[in-house]
């Protein structure tokens, strides 16, 4: 059953049910590929290797790994929310001294000061966007790295298309002499398809990273003829750093902590509830 219902645009049909679409019983049957319109695989392997891009196909910027946690950290969303609402403090702050000025002309009226309090919330929110600069930067500079290691892997895999090819065509010739290989030559040929694959998947994984960099140190205007190539120098070590030096320096420079060691020469019986309630906000 149908009932009309009187809508802007006329008299709508709107069902009371809405009818189950009806589905048979089947029974599961084996797939078969039609490879009848498939070309020869030497016409594929001849377009496929047109995916082989060389690398200067794109302009190419550099970024050192200084420069993208400075960028990050100038570009933090987060940080710049807060900065925007330390602002706010500032100039509320900004704006009770004035009128503070004017009661000493005209003490006609005595408001509530409360200075005090704006002092305290500018000094714990300048310490939150510290933080929230920081976090911005470790997460661009672990971006970074990981775009430095898929960089690296494209250009190897594409150096050893040529050592496969190479192998290829030697294969090929000693099974035209009439000698017996322990391989066949179709497994070369599927791992040269595999590689390819596997270019495939860096392109795309390069893009992504590069796209996500880019956000994150503040290049909004996305150009796809672009590439961050990171200018780092990747050098294995054996030196093993000191663990409790490493620990002294992060807990000297954090600034939730430094803020806490701050805050706690500031409490007081009139603003430890402000306190509380602001530092509920730290992680």
């Amino acid at each position: 059953p149908k009932r009309s219902q009187q809508g802007h645009a006329g008299h709508v049909q709107v069902a009371d049910q809405v009818p189950t679409p009806g589905l048979n019983p089947v029974r599961p049957t084996e797939y078969v590929v039609d490879v009848s319109e498939l070309e020869a695989f030497s016409k594929i392997e001849t377009r496929l290797q047109g995916r082989r891009e060389p690398l200067l196909q794109f302009d190419y910027v550099g970024l050192d790994p200084s420069g993208c946690q400075c960028l990050a950290a100038t570009a933090s969303d987060m940080g710049r929310m807060i900065a925007q609402e330390r602002e706010t403090v500032r100039l509320q702050e900004q704006d009770s001294r004035n009128s503070q000025q004017q009661r000493i002309l005209c003490p006609c009226q005595e408001p509530e000061d409360n200075s005090s309090n704006r002092e305290l919330d500018e000094t714990i929110l300048g310490y939150e966007e510290l933080e929230a600069r920081n976090q911005s930067a470790a997460s661009a500079l672990e971006l970074y790295y990981r775009l430095a290691e898929a960089e690296a892997n494209r250009r190897w895999l594409l150096e050893s298309f040529d050592e496969l090819d190479r192998v290829i065509e030697l294969v090929k010739r000693v099974k035209k002499s009439g000698l017996v290989l322990p391989f066949d030559l179709a497994d070369l040929e599927r791992q040269r398809l595999d590689s390819l694959d596997r270019q495939a998947a860096l392109d795309l994984l390069i893009q992504q990273l590069g796209t996500g960099l880019e956000r994150m140190i503040g290049y909004r205007d996305h150009d796809p003829a672009r590439r961050i190539w990171p200018t780092v120098e990747l050098r294995a070590s054996s030196d093993v750093p000191d663990p409790e030096s490493a620990v002294l320096e992060g807990l000297s420079q954090r600034p939730e902590l430094n803020m806490l060691r701050d805050l706690r020469g500031e409490i007081t019986s009139e603003n430890l509830p402000q306190i509380r309630q602001l530092l509920q906000r730290v992680n």
